[in-house]
């Protein structure tokens, strides 16, 4: 039996459906995401955000501000991004190792738990990256 996909226009067998969507139209969409959120994407929206440039500072500078938008950019990557990148591959983009990458994701959560404020600026960055 075939059915009709309103979305794509075409005609697909059942086993080209899941849960009632066109696996390739439900492709397409997360490809869509994927290639609008990327590393430079999120570095540039932090940079907005914050007003503070996270890449280009020096790699050591231990200035708090500085550390803390790397960190919420370190976790944006490790969230939106599919497949999700490495922490490794997150690391070598900011000049870090991956114990760094996996550090400044559980600082990020605590603090989402705990600061609202906090909070509620990573939700309005990631509704701008999902924009």
């Amino acid at each position: 039996m075939r059915k009709f996909c309103p979305k794509c226009h075409t005609w697909k067998s059942n086993k080209d459906f899941n849960h009632g969507k066109c696996k390739l139209c439900e492709k397409s969409e997360r490809d869509k995401r994927n290639k609008r959120i990327s590393f430079e994407r999120i570095h540039a929206t932090i940079t907005e955000e914050t007003g503070i440039h996270i890449i280009g500072v020096d790699v050591f500078n231990s200035d708090r501000t500085v550390i803390e938008a790397r960190q919420i950019a370190m976790y944006l990557i490790r969230k939106l991004i599919q497949p999700k990148p490495t922490s490794g591959t997150v690391g070598k983009y900011f000049g870090k190792d991956h114990a760094t990458v996996l550090y400044a994701c559980k600082t990020i959560k605590n603090h989402i738990d705990t600061e609202k404020e906090f909070c509620q600026m990573i939700d309005r960055i990631e509704k701008k990256l999902l924009s």
